[in-house]
């Protein structure tokens, strides 16, 4: 449900990832940062959204999961700065109901990492190999 509350909740997360990719800080200590933030950003949403279980289901596979995506996305402040504007725009389309542009806005933002995860991984498979 969109309200003020959400807004401003919201608006604070964007803040703190605006000022993560501006930082002098160490990029692991940014990127470490901008991971907690991200992750809330995802669950406000998914609250809003009244999508709770789908926050729930990705936490129950977190520490692969968030170990994968330090790797893919937090280690370089370009896909931080990219993030950052995928949640601005993705904000945008919610606050002006854009439904249209939503969808397309979530796709890249879902897609996109996952064609650039593929192409880490093939350039780097020692780091992916099979469990047993």
């Amino acid at each position: 449900m969109y309200d003020k509350a959400l807004e401003l909740r919201i608006q604070l997360l964007l803040q703190e990832q605006k000022e993560l990719t501006e930082s002098d800080l160490p990029i692991c200590q940014i990127g470490r940062a901008f991971l907690a933030s991200d992750n809330e950003f995802h669950d406000v949403l998914f609250t809003a959204a009244g999508k709770q279980n789908i926050g729930k289901f990705l936490r129950q596979f977190n520490y692969q999961y968030e170990r994968f995506r330090t790797y893919i996305n937090f280690n370089n402040k370009e896909n931080l700065q990219t993030l950052y504007n995928e949640h601005i725009q993705i904000w945008n389309c919610i606050k002006t109901q854009n439904l249209t542009a939503l969808k397309e806005c979530l796709n890249h933002h879902l897609y996109d990492g996952f064609s650039a995860s593929t192409d880490i991984i093939s350039k780097h498979p020692e780091f992916f190999k099979k469990m047993t």
